[in-house]
């Protein structure tokens, strides 16, 4: 991308703003303008010098509700890695409580704390399923202060403990291999 791009893509912004809706041959178009603002989101320079302006990227992700969705959780994801409460998140990726948990919920669809506790299953159930770190080391690792705790996280969100989730995940795998 070069800078004097960028005016154009705006424009290309407010125009799908107006007339998206309803409108399935103008996805492609939406899509590469989508993609372009996102790879400047993630690379806003290039060789000292500046793309696009924090301002013009707000605008497209105003104009394009699907861009603002992906590069919201994106974010929340990159500065919330490990991060399992929702006011330490809202903290690290520079918004007040009240904004984020507003932003989350118009996002996803789940309030922070929902979400959260979503991202931290996703995690324990990585880390019990595809490492062979003992039980402790995922619990540390995924912000339990003991064993107890993560057991007791694991009962109540994924409905089994954390042993018999990891022996069951075994068994289907040596089910799987004996068959093919």
């Amino acid at each position: 991308r070069k800078r004097d791009e960028i005016p154009e893509l705006t424009a290309y912004c407010d125009a799908l703003h107006w007339m998206r809706p309803g409108r399935q041959y103008l996805c492609n178009v939406y899509n590469t303008v989508c993609h372009a603002f996102h790879l400047l989101r993630r690379n806003p320079v290039r060789g000292n010098r500046l793309l696009v302006t924090e301002k013009e990227l707000r605008h497209a992700e105003r104009m394009l509700p699907e861009l603002g969705r992906q590069t919201f959780t994106e974010m929340v994801r990159l500065k919330g890695y490990m991060v399992y409460d929702a006011e330490k998140l809202a903290d690290k990726c520079g918004m007040e409580y009240g904004s984020f948990r507003r932003k989350v919920k118009k996002m996803t669809g789940y309030t922070a704390k929902e979400w959260v506790i979503k991202e931290r299953v996703k995690d324990v159930e990585h880390y019990l399923l595809n490492t062979n770190l003992t039980l402790t080391e995922v619990a540390f690792t995924t912000g339990f202060a003991s064993t107890s705790n993560l057991n007791d996280f694991c009962k109540a969100y994924l409905l089994d403990t954390p042993g018999e989730i990891r022996r069951k995940a075994q068994e289907t795998r040596k089910c799987t291999v004996t068959r093919t």
